[in-house]
């Protein structure tokens, strides 16, 4: 991908992100079994998908799966065992509620597909749409003399392009606007960046799968 201005800015991909993936932990009260349905569905979602607000209805779902797997189990064994039959009826009930509300589900992974690709077009389509410059910023030169005229002129006019260069920056709308799809994307795909990476520029493997996908 083509870069444009100051080193660890490109065209297509910017800014740095604070947003991340919420640790969803199970609550204390659940039973054992529970607590491991809970942990297990978890960590078979994508990170980011759940936020610390569901957890009431993760414990809920975790609870549900828990009492269908131990009727289902007694039904095996007593197929006629009315009981277990309603037991189970009831909490298969309460899991397909429960999932449309917490987006499990093949139709959820199709929808999360398509956000992202539409957040990986909105992302591209800025790239024509920028007016920050593509050359390098201006070089201040070797250490100026301030007793020699020639060395302030030089530093005059360094200053002069410097600032004219930044303004340019400044008034780029599309970096802005990139910068903030950008954000969107890294939310929608769970990534959380490390203190040391600049954004998507710095996650080659993302972008290339992103770019094969689209």
């Amino acid at each position: 991908m083509k870069q444009r201005g100051r080193k660890g800015q490109i065209k297509t991909l910017s800014p740095v992100v604070e947003h991340g993936p919420i640790s969803v932990q199970p609550p204390p009260n659940l039973s054992e079994a529970a607590r491991m349905a809970f942990v297990e569905l978890v960590a078979g979602c994508e990170p980011g998908h759940f936020e610390q607000s569901d957890v009431t209805l993760l414990a809920r779902y975790a609870v549900a799966m828990v009492l269908a797997e131990g009727a289902e189990a007694t039904l095996q064994e007593h197929p006629d065992d009315t009981k277990a039959l309603a037991v189970w009826e009831k909490s298969v009930r309460t899991m397909s509620g429960l999932a449309l509300r917490l987006r499990l589900g093949p139709q959820s992974r199709r929808e999360r597909a398509a956000k992202v690709e539409r957040d990986l077009r909105r992302l591209r389509a800025w790239d024509s749409k920028h007016t920050c410059p593509e050359e390098d910023p201006p070089y201040p030169g070797q250490v100026s003399n301030s007793a020699d005229p020639i060395h302030c002129e030089i530093e005059r006019q360094y200053r002069a392009e410097r600032d004219a260069y930044e303004a340019r920056r400044a008034a780029c709308v599309a970096c802005s606007k990139q910068a903030a799809d950008e954000a969107k994307l890294l939310r929608a795909l769970g990534i959380r960046l490390k203190p040391w990476q600049r954004g998507l520029m710095d996650l080659e493997d993302v972008v290339a799968a992103l770019e094969e996908a689209a």
